[in-house]
């Protein structure tokens, strides 16, 4: 059979819409999508509904009667331990700044809502902006929030691209020693600040695994069998402690 993944490499919402419209032109047999953003894809969606193409959604949810199946890492407890990793690194002291995604992302918004329920109870201040998945945001707000707020201890990112535009800020502020940096995602440059000290823990996804189950659950829907509705995979904390031997596997 045919199979279009349309996860996205790069930041390009509308173009993965077009692509996915060739795709379900093209009478492809089954489709996996990493969408960029959930709003765009219910004319896409339909069309696909309507030829009878089933739907596997890899990471970011969206509920449409063409989605058969929606693989993703389980939020909530996966940003719970990078909240764990949070308070016990600030000793429950001072302010959390959490950066988060595009606004009503629902990936973004588990990922701050777990964060901040584990600092708030422990004592913290927090703040939230969002920094739409971007470095250079990232890197502008966290600046921003870094100098005018001596009481920041913490600085949370809900993906790579924004630890590093944060880790950047604590930098070059020479805040490293007092500001804890937290990520979410695994990714290599992420990990690789990591190595280097500008990053204190990430909160890592398997992509592996969900790529895999993804293309299993494709091909017993094409092949006419059920699959679960939702799939979830755990998240695993890297830090120094481990990085070296996350990286090899």
């Amino acid at each position: 059979f045919s199979l279009v993944n349309m996860t996205s490499c790069r930041s390009n919402p509308v173009g993965q819409v077009l692509a996915l419209m060739h795709a379900v032109k093209r009478g492809v047999d089954g489709i996996i999508l990493g969408p960029e953003r959930t709003d765009l894809f219910d004319g896409v969606l339909d069309e696909a509904f309507k030829r009878k193409i089933p739907v596997v959604i890899a990471d970011t949810p969206i509920e449409h009667r063409a989605v058969k199946c929606i693989i993703k890492t389980d939020d909530t407890a996966a940003a719970g331990l990078a909240g764990d990793y949070i308070v016990k690194k600030t000793g429950g002291k001072g302010t959390l700044l959490i950066l988060g995604g595009t606004e009503k992302h629902p990936n973004s918004e588990k990922r701050r809502r777990a964060v901040a329920s584990r600092a708030r109870r422990a004592g913290m201040n927090v703040k939230f902006y969002h920094a739409d998945w971007k470095l250079e945001k990232a890197y502008t707000v966290a600046k921003r929030e870094l100098t005018f707020d001596d009481t920041i201890t913490a600085v949370f990112a809900c993906n790579d691209r924004m630890v590093l535009g944060a880790a950047g800020a604590v930098k070059n502020l020479g805040l490293k020693k007092r500001v804890v940096v937290v990520g979410f995602d695994g990714g290599r440059l992420a990990l690789e600040a990591l190595l280097r000290g500008d990053v204190d823990a990430e909160i890592a996804q398997q992509a592996k695994v969900i790529g895999r189950e993804s293309v299993t659950a494709v091909d017993r829907l094409i092949k006419g069998n059920k699959v679960g509705r939702y799939r979830y995979t755990d998240g695993k904390i890297v830090t120094a402690e481990n990085v070296v031997r996350f990286m090899r596997e």
